[in-house]
């Protein structure tokens, strides 16, 4: 295709010399006064005709070329579509196997196994992505797919992730505070208290 490419690039530069050549070739005709003949045509002279003939040609040319050139790239655009497919769906089913393979438990692992009573590539990628999530990787994968559609409202929810997290930890820390012991405060709890006197019968 560069090659046709190429060709087209170089008819086009040819097409505008010969163009020029012709304009000054009329110009300077016109400069020197036309030649008319009995029925009142314009003589030209067998320099400017060669030109007009060139261009016609070269028009030509360009155009058959130019029309090669459009076709060839229908077929790269087409190829380069091809491609992107192949690569769209190598991806996905990268991603069944490598989720198929390392992500999903053991139980349903046993259920992929030749002549097991799954497919391979019948559970949905989403659904694989989120059997080992806890809370906290869901409601961050929540966040990553919702956020995107209002983005200005990232910088506050994450703000108001931090100061939750904050609250929790202080809130954790207090409690563990409350369960140690103050040093000096060491009490026996004893529930049944042995009598002062005992009473002899």
């Amino acid at each position: 295709m560069s090659a046709v490419a190429h060709r087209v690039n170089m008819l086009k530069q040819e097409m505008d010399a010969t163009r020029q050549a012709l304009e000054a070739q009329r110009f300077e005709r016109e400069q020197q006064g036309d030649y008319l003949n009995d029925e009142g045509q314009i003589i030209i002279d067998e320099e400017e005709f060669l030109l007009i003939m060139k261009l016609k040609d070269l028009r030509k040319q360009y155009r058959a070329d130019y029309n090669e050139m459009r076709g060839l790239q229908s077929e790269v655009h087409y190829c380069q579509h091809l491609v992107d497919q192949c690569r769209n769906r190598l991806i996905a089913e990268f991603e069944i196997w490598y989720n198929e393979s390392f992500l999903i438990p053991e139980e349903v692992q046993e259920a992929l196994r030749p002549g097991g009573t799954i497919r391979l590539g019948m559970i949905p990628i989403n659904r694989v992505l989120t059997l080992d999530e806890d809370d906290q990787e869901r409601f961050d994968r929540m966040q990553q797919e919702v956020l995107p559609f209002c983005p200005d409202s990232v910088s506050f929810y994450n703000a108001k992730a931090k100061v939750d997290r904050k609250h929790k930890y202080s809130r954790a820390m207090s409690a563990l505070e409350q369960m140690r012991k103050k040093p000096g405060s060491v009490q026996a709890a004893v529930k049944n208290k042995p009598p002062s006197v005992l009473d002899v019968i």
